[in-house]
């Protein structure tokens, strides 16, 4: 069982695949993350943002092809956030994303709630018009591709606490 982890920048994901790691389950990655801290890259970097998200959507279907497929994994993003943010950044969906590589490939998808902005040198997003379109096109691609995107709240106001009912949220519903 593949479960997805999506949203825009600093809602919450890395936090919340962390936790569950702490607990002992399966998590992959955040491929974007670790391509840019590989090549020592930032959002801005001269690599065009087409060679980015080429080389972001490899590691991720490598990471992806890895699993064992009689298991439970929580995924921080999936093959269908790279071609969400590939609409938003190219105008478009890349020629090398096969539609056979985004169906039926997860689960179940979670939309996390927007936190507040924190930025990084990998993050794109530097304000809420940003993260909300960002949102509306992660949102937007899962639903063309057929997946239904649940919704997770923050739940609380105090980082702690949400992180708990988000981490309870998702085990109860498994």
């Amino acid at each position: 069982m593949k479960v997805v982890l999506s949203g825009s920048a600093s809602c919450g994901k890395t936090t919340l695949i962390n936790a569950l790691h702490n607990l002992g389950y399966n998590v992959v990655p955040e491929a974007a993350r670790e391509v840019f801290e590989r090549e020592k890259l930032t959002s801005h970097s001269p690599i065009s943002t087409f060679t980015n998200q080429f080389r972001i959507y490899q590691r991720q279907l490598e990471l992806e092809e890895s699993l064992d497929p009689r298991e439970l994994y929580f995924l921080d993003r999936g093959l269908v956030d790279n071609v969400a943010y590939s609409r938003f950044l190219l105008g478009e969906t890349p020629l090398y994303v096969k539609d056979e590589d985004l169906y039926e490939r997860y689960d179940r998808v979670y939309m996390l709630e927007r936190l507040p902005l924190e930025r990084d040198s990998i993050r794109r997003e530097q304000t809420e018009s940003d993260l909300m379109q960002t949102e509306n096109y992660l949102r937007n691609t899962y639903a063309s591709v057929g997946y239904s995107v649940n919704n997770l709240p923050k739940f609380s106001n105090n980082p702690e606490k949400s992180l708990e009912l988000r981490v309870r949220h998702i085990l109860d519903a498994l």
